[in-house]
């Protein structure tokens, strides 16, 4: 075979595949027309099942986001808490190391009161909004 059969070739191939790349999406949706509108009611219903189709206010949202992140707050200051005694029973008398771990502790007993009364204060306002705006 010569070169110039080879590119003709390969230029009939592209344009056959661009031709195809064109007209296939159109092809496809006309043959899934009715299988993309039953996976759209299974996808509907099944977060309405789930209770993500409901519409909630936007005091509601936020305050659900607010608590979300005080309580992955609340975690990491526990998690410090462990870390602190840990470092504690693992001081063997060095006081540095003592006196670092009772920082530690102390912050995050004071992070953890913060985050407490924090949590509370935002389940208040979202509560009082929430029954102000008669939701």
């Amino acid at each position: 075979m010569r070169i110039s059969s080879i590119r003709n070739i390969a230029s009939r191939a592209a344009s056959a595949a661009t031709i195809f790349a064109l007209t296939a999406p159109v092809s496809v949706a006309a043959a899934t027309g009715g299988a993309l509108k039953n996976l759209q009611d299974s996808v509907k219903a099944t977060g309405d099942a789930a209770g993500v189709g409901e519409s909630k206010p936007l005091a509601q949202l936020v305050g659900n986001y607010v608590q979300a992140a005080m309580g992955l707050l609340g975690i990491v200051l526990v998690v410090l808490v462990i870390y602190a005694g840990f470092l504690w029973m693992t001081a063997q008398g060095s006081e540095e190391k003592i006196k670092k771990a009772k920082g530690i502790i102390s912050s995050a007993i004071i992070g953890l009161v913060l985050i407490f009364a924090a949590y509370s204060i935002t389940g208040f306002v979202v509560s009082s909004i929430s029954t102000a705006q008669g939701q």
